[in-house]
């Protein structure tokens, strides 16, 4: 009971982020740029749900429309990560040969490295902004996805029904279409959701240190960072930016949670 109702919840908070990311302007009809200079760190209140920032702007409608690309930038970099980790651990678990043990190597040499460290290294090449985000956070999370890939791959390509398989002359290609991606996809989708977690935090924190988009837009991360000054006189510039992170990383990641690695079953 307890597991259906919090999944229901997951749901219902990813649900009205998606909402707000496709059509902030029917949520938060305001300009999220407008200031108000007579209203200047305002509390919350029935006009202000979540107050008003230093130069009056009204909090919540820079939240609701700071919601697509703080969502888009951490989504942008699981699909990164998982297409090409994913690609170079297919290759890795199903090649027996020198390839395969080679890009193993490569790959536990590129777990050594922190992964924000990594991605701001190559934000200090290729730029700052939110695809610069999404690209470096795809490349710095590449190598967890690949070995994730690997190992489930090596442990689905020794099972009786892909010998089975091989036996009967099935071609490779078909065999890894139908055999071997369907009993590995469980568990790497439910690695992505708590992936995607980890990016939105992680380019939140990029974005908190500067990196991310340029005045005027705003995201959740340059919210946060823009009330850091504020924080004992006016609490929500920070606080609700932030409890908007909080809950989209715990819904995430309640609902990836239902995911597994499952059954090693042939297709039928």
């Amino acid at each position: 009971m307890i597991r259906r109702v919090t999944i229901g919840l997951a749901l219902v908070v990813v649900a009205v982020f998606v909402v707000w990311a496709i059509v902030p302007g029917m949520i938060a009809p305001g300009e999220p740029g407008t200031t108000d200079l007579l209203n200047t760190f305002a509390s919350p209140s029935w006009a202000h749900p979540f107050g008003t920032d230093d130069l009056g702007r009204d909090v919540f409608d820079r939240v609701v429309h700071g919601t697509r690309s703080s969502i888009l930038v951490g989504l942008g970099a699981t699909l990164i990560s998982l297409l090409l980790g994913g690609t170079v651990g297919l290759v890795c678990g199903l090649s027996r040969g020198w390839l395969g043990q080679a890009l193993a190597r490569v790959v536990d040499m590129l777990m050594s490295f922190p992964g924000l460290l990594m991605a701001l290294t190559i934000i200090s090449v290729v730029g700052s902004g939110s695809r610069n985000i999404a690209l470096a956070l795809g490349v710095a999370s590449l190598p967890a996805f690949a070995r994730l890939v690997r190992g489930e791959v090596l442990r689905v390509r020794d099972q009786p029904f892909i010998d089975a398989a091989v036996g009967a002359g099935v071609r490779r290609s078909a065999i890894v279409i139908r055999h071997v991606i369907p009993n590995v996809a469980g568990a790497i989708l439910a690695f992505a959701g708590i992936a995607l977690g980890i990016d939105i935090i992680a380019a939140s924190s990029l974005s908190f240190l500067g990196f991310g988009p340029a005045l005027p837009a705003a995201d959740w991360g340059s919210l946060i960072a823009g009330g850091r000054d504020s924080v004992s006189d006016a609490w929500w510039i920070t606080f609700f930016p932030g409890l908007m992170v909080a809950l989209v990383v715990l819904a995430v990641t309640r609902l990836s949670s239902r995911g597994g690695a499952g059954p090693l079953e042939p297709a039928a």
